[in-house]
């Protein structure tokens, strides 16, 4: 018996070699899953590139890679009516590594089976750091003082057992520090982060730190200020967290902690700082992908999508424990993947997404209670065709469609005719009337848009409404001599069609910079970013500027001369107009270039 179980891995893993290995070319894909129409730098070890403005992971044969994964493909029992563990654990993980290839995933997720380890498919373990040090903490929401020598020495200690073994392996993708750890209120607590502190014991380290943190304040503690604790948490966490897996394995990525929810932008930037890659979780039936683009903009690092996941009631099991609202059939199943994770791969910051999970859950709960349908196969393990069929469809096509991720679909030179059909005057404010002098001019032969500035204050608006762009536009003022300081005029995006609600870049000598008024929270907000300005890159009147405007999702970016010096996050309109403004002053525009994103 035991010679026959031992041939039967061996004539499996025979197989993997022979799918996976022999001709990756016939597949389109290398021996890890990476894509080999898209080459970048080869290392050894999986690493993250930016390729033509897209993040990708990248294996270690130098290859692309869109880590399509799976969470929790194990074969233990959750509840009384699990199926008992397979006689051969190592046979039972060949055969699932070749089933989940055969659907064209390349990734095992968080809690997969060890045995999954050199089985012909990537990986990706949870390594809990902050979990070793307190029982429970997933579940209760707990919190670990992340300041202290003890957590400092159970991290090492993590690092030293789980991550130093695997410290040569190229099928590891990276580590996951925790899962769905507690960065203020949520569903297990209602305190803060230093809510949490303050309770801490009064010799602690953290304690220590939110006492002083308080007392530096000098005012009662705000909203605000539990955010930026927060981030201060966050950052000794990622630092200590990040610090002992390199110690122990200088060759793996840090995958980050995998968030349960938008935690903070302090929470975000902090982590930015040390993690790899940000791995969140969403539930929503369509992927979060303003959270996304948010996410990657704060940090300047690409995202993981790494619980997702419909449950339907078709299945039999009741759905009622957790994340998600049920679906009707297996069939919408299917339906909610493909849009999800098509969505995910036009964003140029995504690198993966992983479903929860591989097997469904028992009808009476697993131990906390979470009876659903998220399984790609039943609880015996028979797989969901409709939604495996599904699923082998579009994740062999991810790949192209990320590849293509944020391309412009159509680039139009926005230069008017000279009649300026296609443009209409808009007067600032749109209660006021248009003055009857015409201040705007296209001069041929500069290829130029010119505003003489003396026909009152006014945007001449480009009729065609849109949603993400990029305008490039170089512009410069007559000057007036030398005494005028002032100058004023701006590019308008986003614009409500009579100009109530708008976001412009400044073209003032004072600087570049986004401010307008807001739509946010069903109210109207104005704003001002110029102190938030990187630096004044406008040059003085006379010569030319160079504006890119990137409007993409809710977020407006303004690069001046090259450099990027003001981000909005959380703008209200998603849909709207450009306009360029005459205020008083010559202007002259030209090169004015717009790429409408997909």
């Amino acid at each position: 018996m035991f010679q026959w179980r031992q041939m039967k891995l061996r004539i499996a893993l025979a197989l993997m070699v022979l799918a996976f290995g022999a001709n990756p070319e016939s597949t389109g894909y290398d021996r890890f899953g990476g894509w080999l129409k898209l080459t970048a730098t080869k290392t050894g070890f999986f690493h993250t590139q930016q390729i033509d403005g897209r993040w990708w992971l990248v294996t270690p044969d130098g290859n692309a890679f869109f880590s399509k994964g799976v969470d929790n493909v194990s074969y233990r029992p959750e509840a009384a009516s699990s199926p008992k563990p397979p006689a051969d654990p190592q046979a039972w993980a060949a055969s699932a590594a070749r089933q989940l290839r055969g659907w064209d995933f390349n990734t095992v997720g968080a809690w997969s089976a060890t045995e999954l380890y050199g089985k012909g498919i990537v990986y990706t373990p949870v390594i809990n750091m902050a979990a070793s040090v307190q029982r429970d903490l997933w579940l209760k929401g707990g919190v670990v003082d992340y300041f202290s020598p003890q957590f400092r020495d159970a991290a090492d200690g993590v690092a030293r057992r789980m991550c130093a073994p695997q410290a040569n392996d190229p099928w590891l993708l990276g580590y996951f520090t925790d899962n769905e750890l507690r960065w203020g209120k949520d569903w297990r607590s209602q305190d803060s982060l230093l809510d949490s502190y303050l309770k801490m014991p009064p010799a602690s380290p953290g304690f220590a730190r939110a006492t002083a943190f308080v007392k530096a304040l000098g005012h009662d503690v705000t909203d605000e200020d539990n955010l930026k604790f927060a981030g201060l948490v966050a950052a000794e966490y990622a630092r200590v967290t990040s610090e002992a897996i390199h110690r122990h394995d200088p060759n793996h990525m840090v995958l980050g902690c995998r968030f349960a929810g938008y935690p903070g932008d302090a929470v975000i930037q902090a982590a930015g700082e040390h993690f790899d890659v940000i791995s969140f979780h969403s539930y929503s039936p369509t992927a979060p992908l303003d959270r996304l683009r948010q996410i990657t903009r704060f940090t300047g690092k690409p995202t993981m999508v790494t619980e997702f996941g419909f449950k339907a009631m078709d299945s039999g099991l009741p759905n009622t424990k957790g994340a998600g609202k049920p679906v009707a059939t297996q069939a919408d199943r299917a339906k909610g993947f493909t849009a999800y994770v098509e969505a995910l791969a036009g964003l140029p910051g995504a690198v993966g997404y992983h479903w929860f999970e591989y097997r469904d859950e028992p009808k009476e709960g697993r131990f906390d209670g979470e009876n659903s349908n998220y399984g790609v196969v039943k609880i015996d393990f028979t797989p969901w065709q409709e939604l495996t069929a599904q699923m082998t469809a579009v994740n062999a096509r991810i790949e192209a469609q990320h590849a293509a991720a944020g391309q412009a679909v159509e680039t139009i030179d926005l230069l008017p005719p000279s009649d300026l059909k296609g443009w209409t005057r808009i007067p600032i404010p749109p209660v006021d009337g248009l003055k009857p002098r015409m201040q705007w001019r296209v001069d041929a032969a500069q290829h130029a848009l010119i505003c003489s500035g003396d026909g009152g204050h006014e945007w001449l608006r480009y009729d065609r409404e849109l949603a993400d762009f990029v305008l490039q536009v170089d512009w410069r003022f007559t000057p007036r001599g030398p005494e005028e300081k002032r100058y004023n005029s701006g590019i308008g995006v986003r614009l409500s069609k009579y100009g109530e609600i708008w976001y412009q870049a400044q073209t003032g000598l004072a600087g570049g910079y986004l401010f307008g008024v807001n739509f946010a929270d069903g109210v109207l907000k104005p704003f001002n970013l110029s102190k938030e300005m990187k630096e004044n890159r406008v040059k003085p009147a006379g010569e030319w500027n160079h504006y890119e405007v990137t409007a993409r999702g809710d977020g407006i970016t303004l690069a001046v001369n090259g450099e990027v010096v003001n981000e909005l996050p959380g703008c209200g309109l998603r849909r709207g107009y450009i306009g360029l403004e005459a205020e008083g002053y010559e202007v002259t525009f030209r090169n004015l270039k717009l790429q409408i994103i997909e």
